[in-house]
């Protein structure tokens, strides 16, 4: 009747595979990570020079005036 463990925040889980899709120009990334999806939403959202979304980000201005956390 009822289940053994308490569920997972959405934020917590790991392993995941999203997508970063860009509503100013279309782009898409699919990313697959062992982290928490959380957060690898804020390293990509911050300064995590690895990220290729960061990286997206920071050069173009129109797509980055766009987007935000809630996305």
């Amino acid at each position: 009747m009822f289940g053994v463990k308490d569920p997972i925040p959405s934020g917590l889980r790991s392993p995941v595979v999203y997508t970063f899709a860009c509503a100013g120009c279309n782009a898409c990334y699919i990313i697959e990570t062992v982290r928490h999806f959380s957060t690898r939403v804020k390293e990509n959202l911050s300064s995590y020079r690895a990220s290729h979304i960061f990286k997206y980000l920071q050069n173009s201005e129109h797509c980055h005036a766009l987007f935000s956390a809630d996305c």
